[in-house]
């Protein structure tokens, strides 16, 4: 028997580097960067007498190697079901069970495997779904293993998913944040919640080191109301920037970046940039303005843990960043609470500090919230929040920002920098295209040619301005029931359409 393998150090050395967080400055260019222990940014002290059920994490973990389909917990092999296989077997809600699972995913040509925990409740109910992403090195048991979350899930009554987000071939417990593992990720939770009474409106998500990097750059990336969506998620001391990460790694550590990712980032900074939440500078500082993938994060609750005696600086340098920045720019709760570990094992680099019960209680409530304004940084044609983004130039980033006001039945489409199309259904968004109805348009183009399209649009506009004008660079298509706006010159155009 072999115990869980401990996560890689990636990381240098030195304290943790902040900015103040008092208030949001106009200018976070100037904002002061302040060199303080980690110590430093605690806000809230971990709550140890909360917690209504024993910790338990006596648990002895081995994985049976690349491509197996079991784990084996304390000596019993838990070999997996596959669901979609000839083996179909599905567990039934209700069970009080959880179960080892797999399903072959048809983007990556891959079998998932995923931990499904179902709770005694009813199938008519609508429940919450936890989703935990594992550390790097090991196998998909890890929140059996080394947390409670199980048990928090079971009392409470919801479902639990620890999927294995597999890298590439050969890379099954490595997979970093890649887009492999976040398309195998994908693939696991769309079946659960297709398959099981989950609460869209309630999926929250936790991680530690490695998961907590997939788990923030998974939630930036996909925001599609018709997918699964989280509504709040916790962070425990996990990567921001992967290109930091590959900067201060071992030569075995950037060659295995470069096989997972294809590359170095001196090559394909793309494609470190596109799975990381912040872009840091040297001294391991986030850049004002950089590419942060945390824009896209903005809105999301998230709770921020790490142990202050961990030797993991890098990734504490990481974390602390990811507050410090989330607390200047997010639009949704932040907080951190931080302590000292007293498990040493991994140089303290471990689970054990975050409290299960707390978490679970700081998620118990929270309900995904379709945010009236944003910013977002994309990585590819897709659809965030209630926006579907068609680039201009591939493999490369998109900017967009979003402002509703409802009283006023207006929307903001700015800071379109490589997009070429933004379509919207006003409708799903609370803005009125009814007859009778004026809606107001200001939109802002980087170059010409820039198109918004409005779905669910039943009949033409019996007028069109633009810049108090009137305006013909216009289209509507009865059998689509879209009207496609067309703006001719860059620059910030307002527009009025009366139905």
């Amino acid at each position: 028997m072999v115990a869980l393998l401990a996560a890689p150090q990636l990381g240098g050395t030195g304290q943790i580097g902040l900015r103040s967080a008092v208030s949001k400055p106009v200018d976070k260019a100037a904002t002061a960067r302040l060199q303080v222990p980690p110590v430093g940014i605690a806000r809230i002290p971990p709550t140890r007498t909360a917690r209504a059920r024993p910790r338990t994490r006596t648990g002895v973990l081995q994985t049976n190697g690349p491509g197996s389909l079991a784990v084996v917990i304390n000596g019993r092999t838990i070999a997996a079901s596959a669901v979609n296989g000839s083996a179909f077997r599905m567990p039934l809600p209700g069970s009080g069970r959880w179960y080892n699972l797999s399903i072959f995913v048809p983007a990556t040509g891959q079998d998932e495997l995923f931990i499904l925990g179902v709770p005694n409740t009813p199938a008519t109910i609508d429940v919450p779904l936890l989703v935990g992403m594992r550390q790097n090195n090991v196998s998909h048991a890890d929140l059996i293993v080394h947390t409670t979350f199980w048990d928090e899930c079971l009392a409470r009554g919801w479902y639990m998913l620890a999927p294995i987000s597999r890298g590439i071939a050969g890379f099954d417990t490595t997979g970093g944040s890649t887009l492999n593992a976040q398309e195998n990720t994908k693939a696991a939770l769309a079946w659960v919640t297709a398959n099981y009474p989950i609460d869209g409106d309630r999926i929250y998500g936790v991680g530690f080191s490695a998961g907590a990097g997939l788990l923030a750059s998974y939630a930036s990336r996909h925001l599609d109301p018709a997918e699964p969506m989280f509504a709040a998620i916790a962070y425990h001391t996990g990567f921001c920037d992967l290109v930091d990460i590959y900067n201060n790694s071992s030569g075995g550590g950037q060659l295995q970046l470069e096989t997972l990712l294809g590359g170095s980032p001196s090559t394909l900074p793309f494609e470190y940039r596109r799975i990381s939440s912040l872009e840091l500078d040297p001294l391991r500082l986030w850049i004002a303005n950089g590419d942060h993938g945390a824009w896209s994060l903005g809105s999301i609750p998230i709770q921020i843990w790490y142990a202050t005696n961990d030797t993991n600086t890098g990734l504490l340098l990481h974390t602390t960043q990811l507050f410090d920045w989330m607390t200047l720019n997010g639009n949704g709760p932040v907080s951190v609470i931080s302590g000292v570990s007293q498990n040493p094992a991994n140089g303290f680099h471990n689970w054990s500090l975050l409290d299960e019960v707390q978490v679970c209680n700081w998620f118990t409530g929270r309900i995904l919230k379709r945010p009236d304004r944003g910013d977002l940084l994309i990585d590819r044609d897709a659809t965030y929040h209630e926006y579907a983004v068609q680039q201009e130039v591939a493999g490369s980033f998109s900017r967009l920002s979003f402002a509703k006001t409802l009283a006023t039945n207006e929307l903001a489409l700015t800071q379109t920098d490589n997009v070429q199309r933004v379509t919207l259904n006003p409708n799903s968004i609370g803005l009125s295209i009814a007859p009778g109805a004026l809606l107001a348009l200001n939109l802002e183009a980087v170059d010409s040619g820039d198109e918004t399209v409005l779905e669910g649009v039943q009949a033409a506009p019996f007028g069109v301005h633009r810049d108090g004008n009137i305006n013909t660079s216009w289209v509507y298509s009865a059998a689509l029931e879209t009207l496609t706006i067309t703006e001719s010159q860059p620059g910030m155009h307002v527009w009025s359409i009366q139905f």
